[in-house]
């Protein structure tokens, strides 16, 4: 007879391929060509497994894909595998977002057609946020459904797994932040050195000394307030306030500069607005979250402060609105 292990990994390896071959299908009809991005979405997928490798090990992401195909977990990965696929989730959206908006900046930068090509190329800049979203969407699947399994499992059983220590930073997490840094500099520097950035103000999209200064000097100061208890929930919470903080004064900013009808006090104003929220989500990805996920797990039961929670899903989102308010801001005529 075959075992009921092999035939729940066959359900779920068929449900997976009948996903894929779906998806596929919806990609070669053609109607939906403007929404695939073959590099986008590798950007997003291999961006969010570094992440994930940045704070957590091969082992850790081995526990989760054997939760998927149904296989039996060890005891010491069952009380943190909802924290798991929640963390690959949130790092796809996270991802997906700064993605967007590296290739928003690199997109305006390289482009000199009229105005209702730019409007569709800078729309179209907007696909890896789309990515993560969608990403983040299946992941909260097995999420959701591994936290109702570890409840129903510690009714019947309580589980006793050691918390509270300090966990050693292992190969895994170096790795991943070499393949992170790898991802970044094959999506901004080398772009930048084939010559999309011809004139260097441009930069200052993604770096303005203003926007960094904020961002920065504003995260450290909530850090301190905050403590060291927990560090990646400080500079977290902290990258996420400071940007937003940034990206409402540079809308401030734009607005004035619309009234007054300069071209180049808007074009300033947008570089702030985006450059505060790029900066603040690739601190986030950095540090912020590699370190929060790092006492995740020396914890017996990771799951993360509400306010935690708040800056990985809803700065990330504010972020993205903030970036079709600059889309708008691009393609309306200002007469001088």
């Amino acid at each position: 007879m075959t075992p009921p292990a092999f035939k729940k990994s066959a359900w779920v390896i068929g449900r997976a391929l009948i996903v894929v071959f779906l998806l596929a299908g919806v990609v070669l009809s053609g109607r939906f060509a403007h929404f695939w991005d073959g590099a986008g979405f590798a950007f997003v997928l291999g961006g969010g497994v570094a992440l994930f490798l940045m704070g957590f090990s091969v082992s850790h992401l081995g526990a989760a894909a054997r939760y998927a195909a149904g296989r039996p977990l060890r005891e010491e990965d069952a009380a943190v595998l909802p924290y798991l696929w929640e963390a690959l989730g949130r790092n796809f959206w996270i991802v997906g977002v700064l993605g967007a908006m590296a290739n928003f900046v690199l997109t305006l930068a390289r482009t000199s057609e009229g105005i209702q090509q730019v409007a569709f190329l800078l729309a179209a800049s907007f696909r890896p946020a789309l990515y993560g979203l969608f990403l983040a969407v299946v992941c909260a699947v097995p999420a959701l459904k591994s936290r109702e399994d570890l409840s129903l499992r510690e009714k019947s059983s309580p589980i006793s797994v050691r918390g509270g220590e300090r966990q050693p930073w292992i190969f895994e997490n170096i790795a991943g932040y070499v393949l992170m840094v790898a991802i970044l500099g094959w999506t901004v520097i080398l772009p930048s050195a084939r010559g999309f950035l011809q004139e260097q103000r441009l930069m200052g999209f993604f770096f303005d000394r203003s926007a960094l200064l904020v961002v920065a000097g504003g995260t450290v100061v909530i850090a301190l307030f905050l403590g060291r208890a927990s560090l990646g929930t400080s500079l977290t919470s902290g990258l996420a306030v400071t940007g937003l903080l940034g990206s409402l004064m540079g809308l401030m900013q734009t607005l004035f500069a619309f009234t007054h009808r300069s071209i180049q006090d808007v074009a300033s104003a947008l570089a702030f607005v985006i450059s505060s929220c790029f900066v603040a989500l690739l601190g986030m990805i950095l540090a912020g979250i590699p370190l929060a996920d790092h006492e995740a797990r020396a914890s017996s039961r990771p799951g993360g402060l509400a306010f935690n929670r708040l800056a990985w899903y809803i700065f990330p989102l504010l972020a993205l609105l903030f970036l079709v308010l600059t889309l708008i801001a691009v393609v309306t005529p200002i007469k001088i």
